[in-house]
């Protein structure tokens, strides 16, 4: 496919997803279409016509005390059905709910607009699969469907109990998760400041919020009883983290870096606020379990590497410049060992902080003029940076395979070695981590495509049957020859549509810079602060640095674009090192997927 081509389809997919999110029935039209049942009959292969009620009802009608009997009565008659149908027919062909219905999502137009005064009322079931079940829908602005069970909440109120009816009205209304958001934001900010009166005063402020949250999802949808109850919802899992770990303070009891695991659920609540971030957040989970296979490879060709390197260059880079000793004397008292690892006795050339890395092999790096190279016991680095181990050695090829400051290393090791090992990483190493890195792209662009694919089909589908259901209804008028055409156009007024799940992408890449935003600082804070001296003779932080709310920003977005194996060699020195290790690990690998789907949904925008 040329790139006019994809151009050209690029553009008609968005033109085809803008008219499938306009199309809305004439209202003259949506009236024969729910009263005139020869029109049904000519439109049975539609799949959204099969949603509507029979001929003659209304479509959208109260839950009563009397639907809820007539719910019963259909879900015993189904229990009775059931009991009789053979239980092969019963897997082979199981009830599905209808993807026109999803929760959270718009109501198709094939329903039309319902009154204003049902708004925010709770309607009886749409779906035809839900009708023989104890559930009830209500729809708030924009025509937001939101599906709750019909049995006594907390076994306690009835779906008609006023508490009940409140404490929904204020769930599913849009200031609510506003007001949530804004909560979360906030608390967010007192996190960053140090501990204080203040601040315990706000935690309590912001854990009461956070329970009257929760009281309200009971309150509306039930405990756990029911499919739609507040702790079936794996989203609500994390209110009962957030309650559970707001005691996590050092007023109650002071873990230390544990403590951290109160901002984790806090900040991912934000994703389940709004429900195109939701919906793209489950999209890359999914995403990361279609990489599994692909996880597995690259696991062992990154272990196949790191073996080859702790067996070729173990050692190398130990080997430093050092002044041999002119009296040398082969008494008790003088120790080679710390002779040779005494900084002031090793060679540093101009600006650098590590001595010069030296080999013993002809083409090697040579010491100058009354220096001999000799084995050390310090590394690169702070020590980070070598092949003794294969843990070690596993962190130079990762290092390698993200490329970041990956001359350095190859400068290093050419030092040592011998302008061999350049060969060495042109033919073995840096194919290699090419090879992982297209994989990566190309398992990323699939699903995303994938993703979009899907989404023009649904809309493709959609404006297929809306035609359908135009032509139909043209032609019965055509025959019956009842009232000439008023209209030429059958269009409404285009409403509102409904959030698209492309920015969204961007809402969780900012959602996830946040939280690792939040979570470095308040890890890190102390650590650079206290141990300074450790990376610096002068006892001065360094350029990046997670002791301030900007610099932890900067840090981590310096991190999003690829540059990060100085500054976690900085955090191994002042905090502890597997802390360093695993958070910085996390953000490499979450973080370049997110930004590689992101770059790929803005590329598919504006292509």
């Amino acid at each position: 496919m040329s790139f006019f081509e994809f151009w050209r389809s690029q553009k008609e997919r968005g033109e085809l997803l803008q008219r499938a999110n306009q199309l809305r029935l004439h209202p003259l039209h949506l009236k024969r279409l729910l009263s005139d049942s020869a029109v049904r009959s000519e439109l049975h292969n539609a799949s959204m016509v099969s949603l509507l009620p029979p001929v003659g009802t209304e479509v959208f009608r109260r839950f009563t005390p009397a639907s809820l009997e007539a719910v019963q009565r259909r879900e015993a008659e189904e229990k009775e059905r059931q009991k009789r149908k053979n239980k092969e027919v019963q897997e082979k062909d199981p009830p599905k709910q209808a993807t026109h219905l999803e929760v959270e999502k718009p109501l198709p137009f094939i329903f039309g607009d319902p009154p204003p005064e049902l708004l925010n009322t709770p309607l009886e079931e749409l779906d035809p699969p839900y009708q023989s079940q104890k559930t009830f829908i209500v729809l708030s602005k924009g025509n937001i469907l939101h599906r709750f069970n019909a049995d006594s909440a907390c076994c306690l109120l009835s779906p008609f109990n006023p508490m009940r009816t409140a404490a929904i009205r204020i769930l599913i209304h849009s200031l609510f998760r506003l007001f949530i958001l804004l909560t979360i934001l906030s608390n967010c900010v007192f996190m960053m400041i140090s501990y204080s009166p203040a601040f315990t005063i706000a935690e309590y402020a912001f854990t009461a919020v956070y329970m009257f949250e929760v009281i309200v999802k009971i309150v509306s949808r039930g405990f756990c009883i029911g499919r739609f109850t507040f702790l079936r919802d794996p989203w609500n899992w994390l209110d009962v983290m957030v309650i559970s770990t707001a005691f996590l303070t050092p007023e109650f009891v002071d873990l230390g870096k544990v403590s951290v695991l109160r901002i984790i659920p806090r900040v991912l609540k934000m994703i389940s606020l709004y429900p195109g971030v939701k919906t793209t957040a489950g999209s890359l989970v999914q995403s990361v379990r279609r990489l599994v296979g692909f996880i597995i490879l690259a696991a062992f060709v990154l272990a196949v590497l790191a073996l080859i390197g702790l067996h070729v260059f173990m050692g190398t880079l130990k080997h430093k410049c050092v002044i041999w000793p002119s009296n040398m004397t082969y008494s008790p008292r003088f120790d080679f060992d710390r002779y040779i690892n005494n900084a002031s006795e090793q060679y540093f050339l101009p600006g650098y902080l590590d001595a010069l890395v030296c080999g013993n092999g002809s083409d090697a790096e040579q010491c100058p003029e009354g220096y001999t190279c000799l084995k050390t016991d310090m590394s690169p680095n702070y020590s980070f940076t070598n092949y003794d181990s294969f843990g070690w050695s596993l962190l130079s090829v990762f290092r390698l395979l993200m490329q970041d400051f990956w001359e350095d290393l190859v400068l290093l090791m050419t030092h040592a070695a011998g302008y061999y090992t350049t060969i060495i990483f042109s033919v073995l190493v840096f194919p290699s981590s090419f090879f992982l890195l297209s994989l990566i792209v190309a398992l990323v662009a699939r699903v995303t495509v994938e993703q979009d694919r899907a989404d023009v089909a649904k809309a493709r589908q959609r404006e297929e049957e809306f035609i359908q259901i135009l032509e139909v209804m043209n032609r019965r008028k055509e025959e019956e020859e009842e009232e000439e055409v008023s209209e030429k156009q059958p269009l409404a007024a285009v409403t509102k549509s409904h959030e698209e799940e492309h920015p969204a992408v961007g809402g969780t890449h900012t959602h996830t810079h946040t939280h690792t935003h939040v979570v470095g600082f308040q890890l890190f804070q102390k650590d650079y602060e206290c141990s300074a001296c450790r990376i610096d003779s002068d006892c001065e932080l360094p350029r990046w640095h997670m002791n301030g709310l900007f610099q932890t920003f900067l840090l981590i977005f310096r991190i999003l674009c690829g540059e990060w194996i100085e500054t976690m060699w900085d955090c191994m020195m002042v905090s502890d090192q597997s802390v360093c290790l695993i958070f910085f690990m996390t953000v490499v690998v979450i973080g370049h997927l997110l930004v590689l789907g992101l770059l790929l949904e803005v590329l598919i925008l504006l292509l």
